[in-house]
């Protein structure tokens, strides 16, 4: 099989902004967790949260357009949707688990591009107290703002992390940031 044909998996069909390395680690490493609960903020047109659905028994997102959930509705029948922007909306969806003692196993960060953006994101998950383990992937870390952003996270004041690797999976930036920019530079 190439790796094209790996690409073409008709269990996701919607187009996602990661190259293909960043989706098949996205994709084996939701194979081998299986959540039962995931959080990904970031939804944009869906791509990654059609992977997060997929393996996860319920899913939370976080988007701050309002069209995301009109746009994938009937998609998702596992996703609950929380729009605005995810400086005011993530502490708010951190508090509740906190609240209800429920742990994602696994959270996507890909929301804002920016440095304090990414900044806040991590902090605010960082205010997760798990009652599990539970991993959290960072998409982006070669966008010079976005890199900035996560090393500047308070992850030396959380007590529940273990380990922090900004080029887990090496990324590139592209100059249309899609995966059609992608196309023949491989």
């Amino acid at each position: 099989m190439t790796l094209d044909g790996l690409m073409e998996d008709e269990r996701f069909p919607l187009l996602w902004q990661m190259s293909s390395s960043e989706r098949l680690t996205v994709i084996a490493l939701l194979d081998q967790i299986r959540p039962q609960l995931s959080l990904g903020i970031g939804t944009h047109r869906g791509g990654s949260l059609q992977v997060l659905s997929h393996f996860s028994q319920r899913v939370l997102s976080v988007d701050v357009r309002p069209e995301v959930p009109i746009e994938l509705a009937g998609r998702f029948s596992n996703v609950a949707f929380h729009t605005g922007n995810s400086s005011e909306v993530l502490p708010q969806v951190v508090s509740e688990l906190n609240r209800n003692r429920i742990t994602p196993g696994f959270i996507l960060i890909d929301g804002t591009h920016s440095t304090e953006g990414v900044r806040t994101d991590i902090n605010s998950v960082l205010g997760l107290k798990p009652t599990k383990e539970v991993v959290v992937l960072l998409h982006d870390s070669f966008n010079p703002g976005c890199r900035q952003g996560m090393r500047d996270a308070a992850w030396h004041e959380c007590p529940y992390v273990h380990e922090v690797e900004l080029d887990f999976v090496p990324g590139n930036l592209s100059p249309q940031g899609s995966e059609q920019s992608m196309k023949g530079m491989i």
